[in-house]
């Protein structure tokens, strides 16, 4: 491979560097609760396509959050759903304080622009993603954030279960070897750690974000595997 084509691929692939994402971002409409907070402790980005069957339920648990309403920001990014999303998401943001509705004007093709959205719109000290059918627990968010405050972490990586047919199931484990939750080098944990990382059970300073230019690449699936582990 010549020098050029090796720049070539560089390019390609070191998407870190640039800052063209930032204005290429899909056109979005805005519309939020009666009242929202400055300084949240916690930012929530869903990315949402057709998931109307599952969004009253995702809802729920955010919205009963034992960590309260008045230190999350909900952001609910929908690429250009053709189902009821919008009509749902409308109903909680009369009732709750602290979501933002973001409606992509046209549709995107994958999570990456409605999360690179979330992004760029979120203030608070933590970040997470939620996928719009999957839910937290009513104590996660104030149990993972308490987690990070704890530590110099600048990420956090917490247990996911899945539900089928109400019947529960461990989906990724806890990878403690020798008891240290906190604090750990992520270059010294060993390969059974990566077998199965969900971005629902992660959570991330926002800092880590600005300062490192991260975003979710131009990828129809896997955007948030790149994400995660490429950095």
């Amino acid at each position: 491979m010549s020098s050029k084509e090796l720049q070539m691929e560089y390019d390609h692939y070191n998407y870190l560097n640039n800052e063209k994402w930032k204005f290429n971002l899909p056109i979005y409409k805005e519309s939020s609760s009666t009242k929202v907070f400055d300084t949240p402790k916690v930012s929530v980005i869903i990315a949402n396509y057709n998931n109307e069957p599952y969004l009253e339920k995702m809802f729920n648990s955010l919205v009963n959050q034992s960590i309260g309403l008045e230190k999350l920001q909900i952001l609910f990014i929908d690429d250009k759903s053709t189902d009821n999303s919008a009509k749902i998401v409308q109903k909680y943001i009369q009732k709750y304080n602290s979501i933002e509705f973001y409606q992509l004007t046209k549709n995107t093709g994958g999570a990456h622009g409605p999360r690179n959205v979330g992004l760029i719109n979120a203030r608070g000290k933590y970040l997470v993603f939620l996928d719009a059918d999957d839910w937290y627990d009513e104590n996660a968010l104030q149990y993972m954030s308490e987690t990070l405050e704890k530590s110099s972490d600048d990420m956090g990586f917490f247990g996911i279960v899945q539900s089928v047919n109400e019947k529960l199931s461990l989906k990724s484990r806890a990878y403690f070897f020798d008891g240290n939750k906190i604090d750990r080098d992520i270059q010294e944990l060993p390969a059974a750690f990566y077998e199965w990382l969900g971005p629902q059970g992660i959570m991330v300073r926002r800092k880590l974000i600005e300062n490192n230019n991260l975003h979710f690449p131009s990828q129809r699936v896997a955007d948030d595997v790149t994400f995660f582990m490429k950095p």
